[in-house]
């Protein structure tokens, strides 16, 4: 069952926004053989053909916590889904590969946008980001793991002293869209001390992101549970009728 400590919160989140001020890049030390082989593998990644999984995200600033939970079906082919109406989900965005549907449950509106699926697919977002994180921030360590049970590498990233948390966080890919599931808690300006990723050992897909500021004590952690790669989705999975909803 889809959980929100908060009623309001109506979106899940899928890929921190965290943003280098100025230029320049940190490369990664290199020392380790698994680091060197680690950040090699995960700039050569090719995502799964699927993957299902239940997204979890748990924000905690000054004390103050909230947590999402949203299960998502995803395909190379750019479609995918968050949210499950019959599962009790309050918030659903599907992109079919033509447009990207969502619907608010509570207010029983549905709105759309042309979908860039074929340009940027969920995973290319999602690998592209891990991407700059290898070729941007110092890689300090990196260890066999696992994660919700299956074998993975955790790595451990320091941030440049310039990387800032946005308050906003991707839900989408392309256009970017941000939304905003803090909901009383300024956050601008916020600086990430360290970015900790988890990838699974055979397609290299970002398991689990854990990002933290110790000045606001601010600690977002995303989370995929329950994972599959490669199994068939239903096509149903990827279309959305708003029959039954206000499209606006």
């Amino acid at each position: 069952m889809p959980r929100t400590d908060r009623a309001s919160t109506v979106v899940v989140v899928v890929v921190l926004a965290v943003t280098v001020v100025g230029a320049g890049c940190v490369s990664f030390s290199g020392s380790d053989p698994l680091e060197s082989e680690f950040t090699d593998d995960v700039e050569s990644a090719e995502p799964p053909e699927t993957m299902s999984a239940t997204l979890e995200v748990e924000i905690e600033l000054e004390g103050e916590r909230e947590t999402i939970s949203e299960p998502v079906w995803i395909a190379d082919d750019g479609t995918s889904r968050i949210g499950d109406l019959d599962d009790g989900s309050d918030f659903l965005r599907v992109d079919d590969g033509d447009s990207v549907w969502y619907y608010d449950g509570e207010t029983e509106t549905a709105t759309s946008r042309d979908s860039n699926a074929t340009a940027h697919t969920y995973f290319s977002f999602v690998y592209d980001e891990q991407d700059r994180y290898a070729e941007e921030y110092e890689l300090t360590d990196v260890e066999e793991t696992t994660s919700d049970g299956d074998d993975a590498f955790r790595a451990d990233f320091d941030p440049p002293s310039n990387e800032t948390i946005d308050r906003s966080i991707g839900v989408s890919v392309g256009n970017t869209e941000y939304i905003l599931p803090f909901e009383t808690s300024d956050v601008d300006g916020t600086h990430a001390d360290s970015v900790e990723l988890v990838t699974d050992d055979e397609y290299h897909f970002p398991l689990e992101y854990h990002v933290q500021d110790d000045d606001r004590s601010l600690e977002v952690s995303i989370t995929y549970t329950d994972v599959t790669f490669d199994e068939e989705l239903a096509d149903d999975r990827f279309t959305f009728e708003p029959s039954n909803a206000t499209a606006v």
